[in-house]
């Protein structure tokens, strides 16, 4: 069975400053088991489903001042 794998690094940067707001590095790794489907793609999709949403609560709270 196929184990998929995924990294990211970003870096969010003030528009006007060039000033960094916020940086993130991660890497994320599938296994062996049948949840999410059999290809190493589900795996991937995986990740990304994963860092969109920590990216969108991140945001969320920085809107509100947490």
């Amino acid at each position: 069975m196929l184990v998929g794998r995924a990294g990211v690094e970003a870096e969010i940067l003030d528009g006007v400053t060039g000033q960094r707001l916020a940086a993130a590095v991660d890497r994320r790794a599938g296994t062996k088991t049948l949840r999410g489907g059999v290809s190493k793609w589900s795996d991937v999709q995986n990740a990304f489903d994963y860092w969109s949403e920590k990216l969108r609560t991140r945001l969320t709270e920085l809107r509100q001042g947490a």
